[in-house]
């Protein structure tokens, strides 16, 4: 086994967690133990969103010939906190309040994970990858808006923020996922 598919292994295994956490919400939805809401909802899209996008981009990194123990945490702590803000947004069993309620009373601990992945992100692609650029500037923005989102109790405000955060963030994922093996492959 070479050293990526090591790595990569140990990612999909996060990502996967996250992934069965969103759709974990969706089961208990369908079975009617939780009252969906639109707000909940689009986080959660997002989030999944956000899952796959890191999977994804983690395969770029397939150029690098060695791996210490060091690249892997960097590469995997964003992983772990897009896994947070995924198990934060599933209640625990006997939640009985709307989803959208549930959201707003959670959504500071959501955020401040986010907030880790959005940080760490940053981290991991100028450490790993070629260093500052367009991504980091995305990613301030978008930390910008969850630090507003924190303080805000308007849900017409949370998804406004919400649907900004999935325009950017599925444009940066469509802009950048695409190109990122040149990226990382001509630095």
């Amino acid at each position: 086994m070479q050293s990526f598919e090591f790595v990569v292994v140990i990612v999909s295994i996060v990502v996967g967690l996250g992934i069965a956490q969103v759709l974990e919400v969706v089961a208990r939805i369908l079975r009617r133990e939780l009252t969906p809401g639109l707000l909940h909802s689009l986080w959660m899209f997002l989030i999944l969103l956000m899952l796959l996008q890191s999977l994804w981009s983690a395969w770029a990194y397939q150029v690098r010939a060695d791996w210490s123990f060091s690249d892997l945490v960097v590469i995997l702590t964003p992983r772990l906190f897009v896994f947070i803000c995924a198990a934060v947004l599933n209640p625990p069993p006997g939640i009985a309040i709307p989803l959208d309620e549930y959201f707003m009373d959670i959504r500071r601990s959501m955020f401040a994970a986010m907030a880790g992945f959005f940080i760490t992100a940053s981290v991991a692609f100028n450490l790993l990858g070629p260093g500052p650029g367009v991504q980091d500037a995305v990613r301030m923005g978008c930390l910008l808006l969850i630090g507003v989102l924190s303080v805000s109790e308007r849900r017409s405000a949370q998804i406004a923020g919400v649907l900004a955060m999935l325009v950017v963030l599925g444009s940066f994922t469509f802009s950048f996922s695409f190109s990122l093996t040149e990226m990382l492959s001509v630095g």
